[in-house]
Formats: C-alpha cells, structure tokens, sequence
C-alpha cells in the first residue's frame, strides 16, 4: 500500500484524473480506492 500513495504523490493530479478514466496501467484497481 506504501508503495502505491508513493506513485500517487508523483504523478501530478491531472494525470491521475486521466488514469482514472483510462484502464488502469499504472497499477492495481485499489490505487482509485485510496484517493
């Protein structure tokens, strides 16, 4: 789990949002969950 907030501290929040929208690439589906 630590490891999955340490990707989502870098990747800047628009990237994040199309993260969301894309199938997930980056990583598990629980990275959504945690934000």
């Amino acid at each position: 789990a630590g490891l999955c907030k340490t990707k989502m501290l870098t990747i800047p929040r628009p990237v994040i949002r199309m993260t969301l929208s894309q199938p997930f690439r980056l990583g598990p589906p629980n990275i959504p969950l945690q934000l």
